[in-house]
């Protein structure tokens, strides 16, 4: 019987490029991180707010001293947490992004990222710059081709669809881009073999 829901590709970190204190591809360090923060300074306001109120008396199991010192040491644990969150977020920050050292020293955005967070990619192209458009070129189908390389190993599902349609670039582009897949070292399927699409007109 077919599973129909499993959360083993979600956690498992079997196939995944493991990338320093980045954490893996698809499972960064950065996100979990964020949230203990958080909960140690929601707890430390808590003893903090019960230790003012005077509720638990030096007779007690616990004194009013006490909280205020477990409040002080759940504010050290946060600030230190707090100190590997920023650190791995600027790492994944600074080391995720391909960057175009052209725009200054921080450099913007090169190109739109692949991010892999399963077992199987999805890849949905929009709409090209080459001509006539919106057709894609070969240098940009070349660069998708080796950037799904880098991530995903051959035999592994990735689905492609092209959505620029008009003058049936959309089919035309598929061919080309599974020829570059090819020379990338993937095995594509489904394509139209080289000179089947003519362009027709807009």
């Amino acid at each position: 019987m077919a599973r129909l829901f499993s959360i083993r590709p979600g956690i498992t970190l079997r196939g995944r490029k493991f990338l320093g204190i980045r954490g893996w591809n698809g499972k960064p360090t950065h996100p979990p991180l964020t949230d203990f923060p958080i909960v140690c300074y929601v707890v430390a306001a808590l003893f903090d707010v019960l230790s003012w109120l005077g509720w638990f008396g030096s007779g007690g199991r616990f004194s009013s001293r006490d909280l205020f010192r477990a409040a002080t040491l759940v504010m050290v644990v946060g600030f230190v947490v707090s100190l590997a969150t920023a650190t791995t977020g600027f790492w994944d920050w600074w080391k995720g992004l391909q960057r175009d050292r052209r725009t200054g020293i921080i450099g913007r955005a090169a190109h739109t990222q692949v991010w892999r967070t399963a077992n199987w990619g999805y890849l949905r192209m929009h709409e090209g710059r080459a001509t006539p458009h919106p057709c894609y070129g070969r240098r940009a189908l070349a660069t998708w081709a080796r950037r799904l390389a880098d991530t995903w190993s051959d035999g592994e599902d990735v689905h492609v669809y092209f959505n620029n349609d008009e003058r049936g670039c959309a089919v035309r582009d598929s061919g080309a881009l599974g020829r570059e897949l090819e020379r990338s070292g993937l095995s594509p399927t489904r394509v139209p073999p080289p000179g089947a699409v003519r362009l027709g007109r807009a």
